[in-house]
């Protein structure tokens, strides 16, 4: 990891040890942080296919959760988000649960580019993961960047 990486987590670990730190000295007398190192693979598809059609593709195939399911989690609903989470991946077996415009993102820095993260995953599985490892909330739902390449293709 490079030393701006070290710092920028070192700043969010700061934060919020302070933010621990400033509940009533009960609550924070025990908070032990750890840093772990985690092996991950990144797989990088790369196709001729224009960014436009990929994305099309990706957002007409899959179901979303949507607001209303939002509020059926909200309220308790709990039958109710099972039932539209099965109906949402009934295609594919994922949905989407978020999209980053992070290309928009780029205007603040230079000129926006095409490039999305697709937060896409299954919650009947992703609380089943998170249910026995907590932890696991870091990787369900995935996440898939996708952005025009160079060569005018798109990469996953």
């Amino acid at each position: 990891m490079n030393n701006t990486m070290n710092k920028k987590i070192g700043i969010l670990a700061g934060a919020v040890a302070s933010m621990m730190l400033s509940v009533p000295s009960h609550a924070a007398d025990d908070v032990h942080p750890q840093i772990l190192d985690v092996a991950m693979k990144h797989v990088i598809i790369e196709t001729k296919k224009p960014y436009a059609d990929v994305c099309a593709f990706i957002e007409g195939k899959l179901g979303r959760l949507d607001q209303p399911m939002r509020d059926m989690m909200q309220n308790g609903q709990t039958d109710q988000l099972r039932e539209s989470a099965a109906r949402i991946i009934k295609n594919y077996g994922l949905s989407i649960h978020y999209i980053a415009y992070h290309g928009k993102v780029l205007s603040l820095n230079g000129p926006t580019e095409n490039l999305k993260t697709y937060y896409i995953g299954d919650i009947l599985s992703a609380s089943t993961m998170t249910r026995v490892i907590r932890p696991a909330g870091l990787y369900a739902p995935l996440r898939a960047v996708i952005y025009q390449n160079a060569s005018g293709g798109t990469t996953i």
